[in-house]
């Protein structure tokens, strides 16, 4: 997901700088003229200080989304054991911030994860020429140092700073570019990497786990797409993710694990995250892969050990779980109905697809009312922080998945409606202070 994110913006970020670009050709062709209008001039500068004004935005937003890419890459480099590493994870963070030092700490970092990542589990031949690293750091320092150029008076001094900004845009397309293919690369060799190590504990010998590994790689490149996919169950021990789309695997029904960590750490330390490893299929097989975990558990309740917490429930704790299955594993549902047919209580198929069915009428309700979110993001809305433009969205749009794979909306119409309100207030607010201050920025330099 950071992956994607950082992705997005970059292009983004190439689509502006792309603009930029041609701004600065035209500029230093047509525009800085003696018989260039003043009207003409105060529209183009409005227009060039709205983009910048946006440019500096976005990058702010892409560096942040990059340094935690990068801090939680290098984490997870340091848990599968990889020894070859300079730095520990904090620095993948640290080290844009340091003075001086962060003209080479970031750099060996980079280069460090290309490595290790590639390491792990590709062969020689299969490793890709780091120069693309050195290039890549080159563009991004070039474009940075050309960026903050002086600023020009003079129309002559005008012309060459446009020249400048021109070299300065083609650096960070560049930069840009070579970013985008150095975040696909790694994270394709992580994931490959995580996979490997996810199964690493059932392989016994040296010629399983290449059998192994060449089942990985070609599962690999069969990953489906995960705009068409739906949470369908959550775990906290990888190993048990990889056997239910095993499992899965076997009823040919597709599926994906995706790492989610739970948890930010602002300190960028390694203790306090919790991992939890999600398991994607598409909701038109939620139903098929029910049925089939539940045929699955249903074998495996005859091999239960006595000494099972199950087996010292009351009968009403184990109607408790009939009646709430999503709370439960198949195994304990299956089990909760053998203990309670072994009691006497036989429960017909019927009556459990009606609990099932109330059960999930009760899930679909919206969550409680957020007022206090509300009232705070109407406030936040009125002083033109975006913040609220933000929550507005969250509270208008935000959906649940149910346990047969539909989607709903977490929150009431009321809180929604109030949502769609925070969210255009904010916006609107937001545009109009930004407006204020870009007139306050050309009126300042007209009047220099």
């Amino acid at each position: 997901m950071r992956a994607r994110l950082n992705i997005v913006m970059y292009y983004v970020l190439l689509a502006l700088t792309g603009i930029a670009l041609l701004g600065n050709i035209l500029e230093y062709k047509y525009i800085y003229r003696d018989s260039t209008s003043e009207t003409f001039m105060a529209w183009y500068r409005l227009a060039d200080v709205i983009l910048m004004l946006i440019a500096v935005l976005l990058s702010i937003v892409s560096f942040v989304f990059f340094v935690l890419w990068l801090r939680r890459a290098y984490f997870n480099l340091h848990i599968s054991g990889v020894k070859e590493l300079q730095y520990s994870e904090g620095w993948a963070a640290g080290g844009w911030f340091i003075p001086f030092a962060n003209f080479i700490i970031p750099y060996r970092i980079v280069k460090d994860t290309w490595t290790g990542v590639s390491t792990v589990v590709l062969t020689d031949k299969e490793k890709k020429d780091m120069t693309i690293i050195g290039w890549w750091w080159l563009a991004y320092l070039g474009g940075s140092f050309l960026g903050n150029s002086s600023r020009a008076e003079t129309v002559s001094e005008l012309r060459a700073e446009s020249a400048i900004d021109g070299m300065s845009d083609i650096l960070t397309i560049t930069y840009l570019v070579l970013g985008i293919r150095i975040i696909n690369y790694v994270s394709s060799w992580e994931e490959l990497n995580y996979n490997y190590q996810l199964l690493q504990p059932t392989q016994e010998t040296n010629a399983e786990a290449e059998v192994e590994t060449a089942r990985i790689r070609l599962a690999y490149t069969r990953t489906p797409n995960l705009e068409d996919y739906s949470l369908f169950k959550r775990f906290d021990d990888s190993l048990e993710a990889v056997t239910l789309v095993e499992l899965l695997s076997s009823e040919n029904i597709q599926s994906k694990i995706v790492e989610d960590t739970m948890a930010f750490d602002a300190t960028f330390s390694t203790g306090n995250t919790k991992t939890e490893f999600q398991v994607m299929i598409k909701q038109t097989d939620f139903k098929q892969a029910s049925l089939l975990l539940l045929k699955f558990a249903a074998e495996e309740v005859n091999s239960i050990p006595p000494e099972y917490y199950l087996f010292n429930f009351t009968e009403e704790e184990l109607q408790e779980i009939l009646s709430r299955p999503d709370e439960w594993s198949e195994l304990d549902y299956q089990l909760a109905r053998k203990i309670l047919k072994e009691k006497g209580n036989n429960i017909d198929e019927a009556d459990l697809e009606e609990r099932k069915e109330k059960r999930l009428v009760e899930i679909a309700k919206p969550e409680k009312s957020q007022t206090g979110w509300i009232i705070f993001s109407y406030v936040i809305a009125l002083l033109g922080g975006f913040l609220a433009v933000f929550i507005g969205w969250y509270l208008w749009n935000c959906k649940k998945i149910l346990p047969n794979g539909s989607k709903v909306f977490a929150y009431s119409d009321s809180n929604r409606k109030h949502g769609r309100i925070i969210f255009y207030i904010g916006l609107t607010i937001g545009i109009i202070s930004l407006f204020i201050v870009i007139n306050q920025v050309i009126a300042a330099q007209i009047a220099e």
